[in-house]
């Protein structure tokens, strides 16, 4: 616990209260004859101080455990401190899980040879209904309940896991042994719990994966899915957010400076705001497709790090775009009220805008090596492509039914041809035929070097 010099001899420590954040300094205060765990007057904002300690209310209302900090992690003290301390560290909770299901078993994983003792507990009964990481709790009957977890070492838990499918949607970034797997993200696989909501996860210092996905192929669960807005900000050590196919409309990310992937694939967005300004040095992945719309809070610089970028087939406000999508190099972001230029970003492999209205495209940043990426591009009204003979070598290029005139198509035809590369496939049908049709010169070329090459 740091202190600070205040009249010696007498010597404050600062303390902030997890439950209303408000800061306090606690022992000495600088004033003769105050005692040490006493409250002496609030703060107006946090200490300079990095490694205050921190009061954490228990189940017991008059009752406080007093946890420290050594800058990255809390530590609990043995013995209480306030009206009810006194002997081991008390209980740290609730974590609660509203479910709607007849049973429920939530998956944690945990620190090795972690000690943690974890209760689960039905907050309308008050009953214990289950301890342990991985209790099976059978209720009997569905209906709606508030099950609390509480535990006395909430810095041990790394996983929360009320649902997840590492087949439903991969990527290059999957959740693994800093979540506590021992043997990669398989060992997650987990049915979902019919969970509607959960509050309470910044009792979890050190999580690292959070996971509450529902299932594509069980049309049972119904809106038996995590729902509404869930809290991740101040969780610094994040970095798996796996909600696939669950029913979020609205989340905080501030804080999440270790989050790589957020995966909310088909939530319920429904055209509310998201603000990735506190994640865009560190998220890499981001899985965001038909959820009704996203409004984007602008960004205040670049997703440095980001190579995915998946909101497909809905309304997209304020679209990440160059220069702030540097090391992008899958685009999926067709039909997305998008218009005017797609700019490829330069690292690109696989762009697929399909849908939009854009009036032409880009590829000047692009270097010019080949392969094996596709540029799809189809059903946009597009008037010109630039780039495209310097730029990026795709094996595979999909402009159709983009309404192109005679000279883009023979341009395009020429631009491919002239990058000397083999067996790709160029897709133009739906615009105006080339020059000799079939016959075209820079067509033939393409033909005989093994591409399949369609025009009108």
């Amino acid at each position: 616990m740091s202190v600070t010099p205040e009249s010696a001899p007498y010597r404050p420590a600062y303390a902030r209260d997890a439950m209303t954040g408000l800061y306090y300094r606690i022992g000495g205060g600088g004033s003769p004859g105050a005692s040490g765990g006493v409250y002496v007057g609030t703060l107006a904002s946090a200490p300079a101080a990095a490694d205050y300690s921190q009061w954490v209310v228990t189940d017991d209302p008059e009752a406080y455990a007093l946890q420290v900090s050594d800058g990255s992690q809390w530590y609990p003290i043995a013995g209480g401190v306030g009206e009810g301390g006194g002997g081991e560290p008390e209980r740290v909770g609730p974590i609660t899980f509203t479910t709607k299901g007849s049973t429920f078993a939530p998956k944690l994983w945990q620190m090795a040879d972690s000690p943690n003792e974890i209760e689960w507990i039905n907050s309308i009964t008050s009953t214990t209904v289950g301890t342990g990481p991985t209790p099976t709790i059978n209720f009997g009957s569905t209906g709606t309940r508030n099950i609390e977890m509480w535990c006395n070492r909430p810095q041990d838990v790394l996983t929360v896991n009320v649902g997840y499918n590492t087949g439903h949607d991969t990527g290059n970034y999957l959740p693994g042994a800093s979540g506590g797997s021992t043997s990669g993200a398989g060992e997650y696989n987990h049915s979902p719990q019919r969970v509607t909501a959960v509050t309470g996860l910044q009792l979890l210092p050190n999580l690292v994966n959070f996971m509450a996905a529902g299932n594509p192929e069980d049309p049972t669960l119904g809106t038996d899915r995590l729902s509404g807005f869930v809290n991740f900000s101040g969780l610094s050590k994040l970095e798996f957010i796996e909600c696939a196919y669950a029913r979020i409309s609205s989340t905080d990310l501030t804080g999440c400076t270790s989050l790589i992937r957020l995966c909310f694939e088909e939530n319920q967005f429904q055209g509310n705001t998201l603000d990735l300004n506190p994640v865009r040095t560190n998220l890499r992945d981001i899985r965001m497709a038909f959820q009704g719309g996203v409004v984007f809070t602008p960004l205040s610089g670049p997703l440095t790090q980001l190579y995915h970028l998946c909101v497909r087939a809905q309304p997209i406000t304020n679209m990440p775009v160059h220069p702030n999508i540097p090391v992008v190099s899958e685009h999926w972001t067709w039909d997305n009220g998008q218009s005017g230029t797609f700019v490829v970003p330069p690292q690109i492999y696989d762009a697929r805008v399909d849908d939009n209205s854009y009036t032409s495209i880009d590829l000047t940043l692009t270097p010019g090596v080949p392969s094996l990426g596709r540029l799809a591009a189809s059903r946009n009204p597009l008037t010109s492509i630039t780039g495209l003979a310097t730029g990026r070598r795709f094996s595979l290029l999909e402009l159709v039914g983009c309404g192109m005139t005679q000279t883009l198509v023979n341009q395009i035809l020429a631009n491919v041809n002239s990058w000397g590369t083999s067996n790709g496939g160029l897709h133009l049908t739906g615009s105006a035929s080339p020059t000799g049709g079939q016959n075209n010169t820079d067509r033939l070329a393409l033909v005989s070097r093994g591409w399949t090459v369609v025009v009108a």
